[in-house]
Formats: structure tokens, C-alpha cells, sequence
């Protein structure tokens, strides 16, 4: 990423929405409270312009995106050994797609170029992984004023 488009609004917005999802998925992999429950989906809805620039942080680039296309990340507990594990899949056309395919390991990379989602390895990656990335990269965004929206959204967890 050059240092223009890293400044860029659609990177920022970017990173604050990796986060949150991270986020999300952090609230719901945790244990309940006695005698309580926690969420075990969380929805968010983007343009598709901010689904771009999502797709450019996780290191993605997408031939198509159309109508309605949208990531899905499921976190799945491996147990001891495999720990937490982000399966992520991306649907470009949901109206005329048979499915989401095989989960896909984005690369998560800060450098180099973005490899398009058809040639990414299938499979998951540690959760772990997926947060450390979300969380390097929202430290790197200066501070905007949409970000105190995400802000509130996330005390509200």
C-alpha cells in the first residue's frame, strides 16, 4: 500500500470495520457468564466500496463485486492443539452463486501485492493471527471522526 491510499478514509474505515469483526468474534468465543449467554452470530453490512477496502487490508483483491456480496468469518474451536480458527469465505454474487466455496486464507500482509481470492490456499488460519493483524493496522490509522462511531459501537458490546 503506498502512504496515500494507507491514509485513505476507505482505509481507515477499513481497518476500524477488521477490528470490530474481530472484536465481535472475540465477544462471541467467550465463555458465558453463570447463568448468562453470549451472541454466537454478529452481522454488519458495509458499502461496496468499504467491502474493497477490506478486502485490500486482508491482502485480497476480488474480481467482482456485486450486489449484496459479503465475507463471512466463522470461528471454530479446534480444541487444545488447534485453538481458535477464522475460516473466511467470500460470496461476490450471491444472487446468481451456487455458495461461498471453500473457506480461504487471506494473507494478511502489510506489503507486497494482493493475490486474488480464487488463487488464495483453502483452509483457516489462527484466530490469533487475524487479530493481531486487525489490531496493527487500526493503530497505524490516524485518528477520524467516523471512528467514534466505532468506538461507541464497540463499548455498547
Amino acid at each position: 500500500r503506498s502512504p496515500q491510499i494507507e491514509r485513505s478514509f476507505g482505509m481507515r474505515a477499513a481497518a476500524s470495520l477488521a477490528k470490530l469483526i474481530g472484536d465481535l468474534l472475540q465477544v462471541t468465543s467467550a465463555p458465558a457468564p453463570a447463568g448468562g449467554r453470549l451472541p454466537n452470530l454478529a452481522e454488519l453490512s458495509c458499502h461496496d466500496r468499504t467491502l474493497a477496502a477490506l478486502a485490500n487490508l486482508l491482502g485480497v483483491d476480488l474480481e467482482s463485486i456485486g450486489f449484496a456480496s459479503n465475507f463471512v468469518f466463522e470461528l471454530h474451536d479446534c480444541g487444545r492443539d488447534g485453538g481458535l480458527q477464522l475460516r473466511t469465505f467470500y460470496n461476490g454474487d450471491p444472487f446468481f452463486h451456487s455458495g461461498w466455496g471453500a473457506p480461504r486464507r487471506p494473507p494478511l500482509s502489510e506489503k507486497g501485492p494482493v493475490v486474488l481470492w480464487e488463487n488464495l490456499p483453502k483452509g483457516a488460519l489462527p484466530f490469533d493471527l487475524f487479530l493481531s493483524h486487525c489490531d496493527r493496522c487500526a493503530s497505524k490509522m490516524a485518528h477520524h471522526p467516523a471512528e467514534d462511531s466505532v468506538q461507541a459501537a464497540r463499548s455498547r458490546l
